[in-house]
């Protein structure tokens, strides 16, 4: 295709609103306030203080759930590393690669308020976003070298884009010029992991929305060549074509096929935790022998279960290391962030558990998201135990409810947020979408954390 980022540009003009439906709008708005308790709680993360240390900037946009005001780039980088710092954002794996849409957010919410736009239209920008988003992620290859970072920065340029009120040529020029920034490299996440991590999803985000702030500006970006094999061609799949980016087709929103974690860790091992949790109760106090756990036939599981991962020695390792995270689990009946907290992977009994534990990913079903986990466990009297989790508490199949998305939210933040600020979220929807970003952040903002 000769200009794809002006093909989707006019895509956004002549689709209908992704909200257009309930079933979206209520998808849309559990996600927003998972995000805002992830957002909030991460805070806490260690690696905050140093980002927020690397930026000296004072600008008109705030970093979201403090008082603080930066430059948009600064205030996108330090508001999408809170929201992704815990691991405990939402979570879509289809046909082609995983990621945590959710990331965007940090541009819509940051750009909304800077521009004093309303909820309803961040909410449709960011919905946008969203859509991009797994379409991008629909069309890379999970064994490519590329992270899913790389999403984040094509799809907050489209929602800084809308939120600016660029037109269809400025828009493609934005799109085209974070496109042209380069993809993220997937050594992001090998081996023992780095901080970095936590800010990777951001400073995407960040440069996708000083992408559509240059196209404001009239700069232009590669747009005849972005399509091409030294472009998006490099990206995608052999076997995609780039006409999945383009918004015309009337399936239903790609938002409603994102999972919501239930646990504060990666989103494919969400089953694997929850039947660590059903381990502890059935085995009631019984010792374990022997864990055998088959896990879904990815490249992605097949690297998280490797060697490198059994023995975690970093908070960011633990949160993907299916060994840790199944031995804790299974240990304390519970993930929570409290045992990521005290280094709980480090622990003896801990530790006993994952010399126990032999994991194989063999189980079909990963290209849908499901990443199921089936357990054969021997105990101590003898008794052995089989059981399998299809689907994760979280899924689209066994949906997070608006009512467990609130109980998330308090529990990510009991002493950082007062119980008004989010009773006030449990407001009628519509009298919600007509207030402006900025007064909801506000109620939302903790009075004490970084005043």
């Amino acid at each position: 295709m000769h200009d794809i980022c002006l093909a989707i540009a006019r895509t956004l003009r002549q689709a209908p609103p992704v909200l257009a439906e309930d079933a979206a709008r209520q998808k849309m708005w559990v996600l927003l306030v998972d995000t805002l308790g992830c957002l909030v709680s991460g805070r806490s993360h260690p690696a905050l203080s140093r980002i927020a240390a690397a930026s000296d900037s004072s600008g008109p946009a705030l970093a979201l759930g403090t008082w603080q005001r930066r430059s948009t780039y600064d205030a996108v980088v330090d508001s999408g590393s809170a929201i992704r710092a815990l691991d405990y954002n939402d979570f879509y794996w289809g046909p082609g690669m995983g990621g945590h849409p959710s990331d965007v957010f940090a541009a819509a919410l940051v750009v909304a308020e800077r521009l004093d736009r309303s909820m309803a239209d961040m909410l449709e920008a960011a919905a946008v976003g969203y859509e991009l988003y797994i379409r991008l992620l629909d069309l890379m290859d999970a064994r490519a070298p590329f992270d899913h970072t790389t999403a984040g920065g094509f799809a907050s340029a489209a929602i800084a884009g809308i939120l600016l009120g660029l037109d269809d040529d400025a828009l493609a020029h934005a799109l085209a010029i974070v496109l042209a920034r380069g993809p993220a490299l997937s050594a992001l996440r090998q081996g023992q992991i780095a901080e970095i991590k936590a800010a990777a999803g951001a400073l995407a985000c960040a440069g996708g929305v000083a992408a559509a702030q240059l196209a404001a500006a009239g700069l232009t970006g590669p747009r005849a060549a972005i399509g091409g094999s030294n472009g998006l061609g490099a990206v995608i799949r052999p076997d995609a074509t780039l006409d999945g980016l383009l918004l015309t087709d009337h399936s239903e929103p790609k938002l409603l096929d994102v999972a919501i974690k239930r646990f504060p860790c990666i989103g494919t091992a969400q089953a694997a935790v929850f039947g660590a949790i059903e381990l502890n109760r059935m085995a009631d106090g019984q010792d374990i022998r022997s864990i055998t756990v088959r896990l879904a036939d990815n490249p992605v599981v097949s690297h998280q279960t490797g060697d490198a991962y059994r023995r975690p020695m970093n908070r960011e390792t633990a949160d993907h290391s299916f060994y840790a995270l199944i031995a804790m689990a299974a240990a304390d009946g519970d993930l929570t962030l409290a045992q990521f907290d005290s280094r709980r992977w480090l622990d003896r009994d801990v530790l006993a558990i994952i010399d126990r534990l032999v994991l194989t990913a063999d189980l079909p079903g990963a290209t849908e998201g499901q990443f199921a986990a089936q357990y054969e466990v021997d105990l101590s009297n003898g008794t052995r135990l089989s059981f399998e989790v299809p689907y994760a508490p979280g899924h689209p199949r066994s949906p997070l409810t608006f009512e467990g998305a609130m109980k998330k939210l308090r529990d990510c933040a009991p002493c950082l947020l007062r119980p008004d600020a989010i009773d006030g979220l449990e407001a009628a929807f519509d009298d919600m979408m007509r207030m402006p970003v900025r007064s909801m952040l506000k109620s939302l903002t903790p009075a004490g954390l970084l005043h």
